[in-house]
Parts: structure tokens; C-alpha cells; sequence
């Protein structure tokens, strides 16, 4: 399996502000306009202020990312600070894994962090980082290859824009 890399969010001119869409483009090079427009085309909402756990499933499997379910040994719903303190060993650097906490979706690559409310990449121990949200599922991202997704995810053209 290849490693796969955190990159910075990059937003296009159609700026998607949602996780959704951000943690997809962090780790493609999809904008966040092309990956809201992704998910939306598989899923036909129309549009995309949050994202279910299938939906996230599928756009990334567009991309050549596979989830898997990351089991972690707390029984009770643990904070994001102590799922980080339990985890310091399976957290190296070639390994990323996807968070949900606090009903937002985080990523998490060694000592690397994040989401698209910081929508840059800081440490762990940043202030930012809301260490106290609880964590949902945890899920290692791991790919072959990442690639473009197969449908036309650009931006379309505006038929009227001449008039």
C-alpha cells in the first residue's frame, strides 16, 4: 500500500466550506468545490452542508481511497484528547486516519492534524484542535493509488454568461 499524504485544503473559486468536502480535498487534488460537486452527483442532493459516513465511503472510493473501521480500546465514547494519547503508537507518520468528533470529520496523520475549520495542517497540540469532542468511529485511510474520480467534477460552464 502507498502512503498516503495530508495536503493543504485548496479551495477554488467555488469554495465549499463544509468537512466534507475539505477532508476530500486534503487528501486528493480535488478542490473543495470539485469534491462537494462529487458527492453531490453521487448522491443527487442537491446540495452539501454535511456528510454521512456512506457518502464519505463512496466519494472517496471514487478517488482509490479505502476506509477501514479503526477499532480503538476505549469501550466508552472518548474524548479526541484521549483517543490521541492512546493511539500514539499506531499513529505514524505514513498512516492517516479519518475522525469523527464532535459530528465533523477530522484527519489525523502522525502528529499532523486537520479539518475544514482550521483548514490548514498544525500540530495536534494546536489550540485550535478541539481536544474535548467526542469521538464516533475512527477509520484508517489506505490507498494504492490515489487518482481524479471518473466523473466530470469541474466546474461547468455558464451557458447565459454572455448575456
Amino acid at each position: 500500500m502507498a502512503k498516503i499524504q495530508l495536503k493543504a485544503i485548496t479551495d477554488g473559486k467555488d469554495k465549499n466550506r463544509y468537512c466534507g468536502p475539505s477532508v476530500i480535498s486534503a487528501l486528493t487534488d480535488l478542490t473543495t468545490g470539485e469534491a462537494a460537486r462529487l458527492i453531490r452527483m453521487q448522491t443527487g442532493r442537491s446540495n452539501v452542508m454535511g456528510t454521512y459516513r456512506a457518502e464519505m465511503r463512496q466519494a472517496l472510493a471514487a478517488c482509490g481511497i479505502e476506509m477501514r473501521y479503526y477499532h480503538f480500546k476505549s469501550i466508552i465514547k472518548t474524548t479526541l484528547a484521549r483517543w490521541l494519547r492512546e493511539s500514539k503508537a499506531d499513529r505514524t507518520p505514513g498512516r492517516v486516519f479519518l475522525i469523527s468528533a464532535g459530528h465533523h470529520w477530522q484527519l489525523v496523520s502522525g502528529r499532523r492534524y486537520t479539518c475544514g475549520r482550521i483548514r490548514e495542517i498544525v500540530s495536534i497540540k494546536d489550540k485550535r484542535v478541539k481536544r474535548r469532542a467526542r469521538v464516533a468511529e475512527v477509520y484508517e485511510l489506505t490507498s494504492d493509488n490515489v487518482t481524479k474520480p471518473d466523473l466530470d467534477v469541474s466546474k461547468p460552464k455558464d451557458p447565459n454568461a454572455s448575456d
